[in-house]
């Protein structure tokens, strides 16, 4: 069994502190969108679990955070950071 690739990350938004943990062997998809000045990016798993959503900065900074740590060589996967 593959050893799991997991990130795990808090940030402030508004009033509340959300904390996630991403598992980078289950997903399936990634997909960062640009409309103008709204930046979103969405986390899809190949498991079927509902895609994670994020915007703004916070979509910037979890892509590259996904980006740099598949870039390390610890993953079969690799991405861009020209995507971002």
């Amino acid at each position: 069994m593959e050893k799991p690739n997991v990130l795990v990350f808090t940030y402030h938004e508004l009033d509340r502190k959300q904390t996630y943990l991403i598992n980078l062997n289950a997903i399936s998809r990634i997909l960062f969108e640009q409309n103008g000045d709204v930046k979103s990016l969405h986390i899809h798993y190949s498991n079927g679990v509902e895609a994670d959503k994020f915007t703004g900065t916070v979509a910037v900074s979890i892509a590259n955070i996904i980006t740099d740590t598949l870039n390390q060589g610890n993953s079969p996967y690799s991405l861009s950071t020209e995507l971002w």
